[in-house]
């Protein structure tokens, strides 16, 4: 396998289609370069990361990859001892010990991944093709507050495929999404994260460190 600038390792399907489509798609809005990159996704899942950080997963990779991303849904961790930062932070220090020093980062979703598709329904619409007063309007019929980022953003997401378009979910639709959905003022801590971390390593601009 040819030298990659960045693996990745994601917790399932829609987070894997969602960064292909990011680092393929997007570098532009992300303001990175066009990057070579490979996307593996762990057996296991969230557990699986939770509990090992995939460090045997990504061993064959220490000198093949420049950096290494894990990716996976808090909430389905089954993590409760340690919030999303110290779990991130615990294993950053495993990866660290085995020799990804300064060249890993960990990303925890609170709760889940498709909170970063949750910039405001008027997005949202947008990328879904849906008229916004539509969604809002389903939305308030739901009593969901048009204000305030969902708990579940995975099961409305799900509600609103099935009510409003008749579609099941799908990683491709997550994929397709990724490549739509407007990213700019996104103030998600785990994107946020994501984003400083593409800069950090594939961009030209500073950014700020998000804890």
């Amino acid at each position: 396998m040819k030298e990659l600038d960045l693996i990745v390792v994601a917790a399932d399907k829609d987070i894997s289609e969602a960064m292909k489509s990011l680092l393929r798609h997007r570098a532009k809005a992300l303001k990175i370069r066009k990057i070579d990159f490979h996307i593996i996704k762990h057996s296991r899942h969230d557990p699986g990361i939770r509990k090992d950080a995939a460090v045997e997963l990504l061993r064959p990779y220490l000198n093949l990859a420049k950096y290494a991303l894990v990716i996976f849904d808090y909430e389905g961790s089954g993590e409760r001892s340690k919030s999303p930062r110290e779990l991130e932070r615990h294993l950053e220090k495993l990866l660290e010990r085995n020799g990804w020093k300064g060249r890993a980062s960990v990303i925890a979703i609170d709760p889940e991944f498709e909170i970063w598709l949750w910039k405001g329904p008027h997005s949202l619409a947008k990328a879904l093709g849906i008229e916004p007063h539509r969604l809002s309007n389903w939305l308030e019929e739901q009593g969901i507050s048009l204000n305030e980022k969902p708990d579940r953003p995975k099961e409305l997401f799900d509600k609103i495929l099935k009510e409003l378009l008749d579609e099941p979910h799908s990683s491709g639709k997550i994929g397709k999404l990724a490549t739509e959905i407007d990213l700019k003022g996104c103030k998600d801590r785990s994107f946020r994260k994501l984003r400083q971390k593409l800069r950090e390593w594939f961009g030209e601009e500073k950014v700020d460190n998000v804890p």
